[in-house]
């Protein structure tokens, strides 16, 4: 059982991971593993192609105190259109193929390590999704303008370099989530600074020379508020007491506390009030309707909490019907429909050791969708193909185990997949997200220590 504290949840699950400036790689992914050569040349737009299908392994899938940013807009290298193939990867039936396209092939972070943080959002509200990253050792959060039209305006091609634009100062660590906090119609970035060893928010105060959207491209300014002290791993944004305010969720890994904070009437002035949910130990967070009964509930760890009330009582469950032995306590999850029963289901990931992916009904019956991928950072659930059902990202870390990126494609109950292999360099966090705005979900992704570099999977019709 877990303490009082939490609201409901209404999270953007704006993923966003691409950095800026230098190169626009397109990688033409169609399932074969083309050892291609990895010119990744400088000039904005190389494609790879692959056509390869990998047999899969098993079963399942899941589809997130005031100081004015500086304004360093550096703007990315000019696209030659020159190409090159390399590997990248469709399914077997050809519903669903990804190119690879580099946003930042040398984004701001610090030597070796680590550039932590990436969510997905319209932060200029022109309509397509741009991608916000945060590092340590560097230049703090910044965010990616992305270059393409809207699919209604444009079909969804880039246009054009991707534009790296700051947004503050600090050492930000693991997670982070772009969500309109003062519901004023444009996105602000929850973060968590260890050098200040806070959870804070970025309040987006708008445009200098316009106003954000109106087609002149203009570069917002950012205030710093701080939401409370204590630097976390994790962090999620929700409506936890179903008040229609946006509450943020915080696992602090550091020491065993999940909380959450309640949002005030005006988070720029006045304090959040810090709940708590329990104190476990691990990795991994996650937030939405478990239960289907109207609020928001919990996935933390090897552990799903059900909201009892307002968030001030939660009830914990293991996620396996075999106990918290059946999994690590670091875990990386997902939510979605996996069976098409119209049930929210649960994908775990191993994120800190070797393991499988698997998925679990909430009664905790487990079906493995890849019995070898450890170290798996990046865990996320979407229909990619638009067939009904959703599929799987599962996505190993450059600094340990096969550094294999897949897309899981779901046969349509959960317990055949077809896997998709779009990387064999790794990423950190990698989330789906429809950048461009056609309908398919694409990925976006980065490593969080040895090559880096912002990457954008697009999602193409075979």
């Amino acid at each position: 059982m877990a303490a009082p504290t939490p609201k409901r949840k209404r999270t953007r699950e704006l993923a966003v991971a691409t950095g800026a400036v230098a190169v626009i790689l397109v990688i033409a992914l169609v399932v074969r593993l083309n050892a291609a050569d990895d010119e990744d040349d400088a000039s904005p737009t190389a494609t790879r192609s692959v056509d390869e299908a990998v047999d899969p392994t098993s079963t399942p899938s899941e589809t997130s105190p005031s100081e004015t940013a500086s304004t360093d807009a550096s703007p990315s290298g000019e696209d030659d259109g020159s190409t090159t193939t390399a590997p990248g990867g469709t399914d077997a039936t050809g519903a669903a193929t990804f190119e690879l396209e580099i946003v930042d092939a040398d984004p701001p972070s610090g030597d070796g390590c680590c550039l932590d943080v990436v969510s997905v959002g319209d932060v200029d509200g022109d309509g397509p999704l741009d991608i916000v990253v945060g590092a340590e050792g560097a230049d703090g959060l910044s965010w990616y303008r992305n270059p393409g039209a809207a699919a209604d305006e444009g079909e969804g091609e880039p246009t054009g370099g991707w534009e790296r634009l700051h947004i503050g100062a600090g050492d930000f660590t693991t997670d982070g989530q772009v969500a309109d906090l003062d519901d004023d119609g444009d996105l602000d970035m929850v973060a968590s600074a260890i050098d200040r060893d806070t959870i804070e928010w970025w309040e987006q105060l708008g445009a200098s020379g316009g106003a954000v959207g109106d087609g002149a491209a203009p570069e917002p300014e950012w205030d710093r508020h701080e939401i409370a002290s204590g630097w976390a791993h994790d962090v999620t944004v929700v409506d936890v007491n179903g008040d229609e305010r946006l509450d943020v969720v915080s696992f602090r890994k550091a020491e065993p506390l999940l909380v959450w904070f309640e949002a005030p009437e005006d988070p720029a002035t006045e304090g959040w009030d810090r709940h708590v949910v329990d104190e476990i130990d691990g990795e991994g967070l996650a937030a939405g309707d478990l239960d289907d009964d109207g609020d928001a509930d919990l996935v933390a760890s090897r552990y799903w909490y059900e909201n009892e009330g307002e968030g001030r009582d939660w009830a914990r469950h293991d996620v396996s019907a075999d106990g918290e032995g059946a999994w690590d306590a670091a875990a990386r999850p997902g939510l979605g429909d996996l069976d098409g029963d119209g049930a929210t289901d649960l994908v775990l990931g191993h994120p800190e050791t070797e393991g499988r992916l698997s998925w679990f009904t909430l009664d905790g019956a487990e079906q493995v969708i890849d019995d070898d991928l450890g170290w798996a950072h990046s865990v996320s659930v979407a229909d990619v193909d638009g067939d009904g059902d959703d599929d799987v990202l599962g996505g190993v870390m450059h600094s340990f185990g096969s550094h294999r990126v897949v897309v899981y494609v779901n046969g349509g109950d959960g317990t055949s997949w077809t896997p998709i292999e779009l990387s064999e360099e790794g990423t950190h966090n990698a989330v789906f997200a429809d950048v461009d705005g056609d309908g398919r979900p694409d990925v976006v992704g980065k490593n969080y220590d040895g090559p880096k570099a912002v990457e954008l999977w697009r999602n193409r019709p075979a």
